[in-house]
């Protein structure tokens, strides 16, 4: 159990970092990082400023997990509530929708990379 932990955190903490360190754009960590093109760089901005804090959340879950690994005693309860939290993410997206298809992202164009 102490090895998929750590395995799962390696996992989350590289996401966490290509997000929170670079935004919306990343690090290309992943894949290509030309994939939207700006229509309003001050709307960019703020959706921006928001990945990074969700990258930062994800780099966070990921150190946890981490530390999960190493006392897992002490930090059950902790792992199964950031569980809960990564399927009511999982549910959010599901429910959100396209971005193609949401006026919040007004500022933003796909470009299909």
């Amino acid at each position: 159990m102490r090895i998929v932990l750590a395995l799962t955190s390696a996992g989350i903490t590289f996401l966490g970092r290509d997000l929170g360190l670079s935004g919306m754009r990343t690090l290309g960590w992943q894949e290509i990082t030309d994939f939207i093109d700006v229509t309003d760089a001050a709307h960019l901005n703020i959706q921006n400023s928001h990945a990074r804090f969700v990258g930062g959340v994800w780099l966070g879950v990921g150190l946890l997990f981490l530390a999960s690994a190493a006392a897992l005693d002490r930090l059950c309860t902790t792992l199964i509530a950031l569980c809960g939290l990564i399927v009511v993410d999982g549910l959010m997206r599901l429910v959100w929708g396209d971005l193609e298809d949401n006026p919040e992202h007004e500022g933003l164009t796909l470009t299909g990379g």
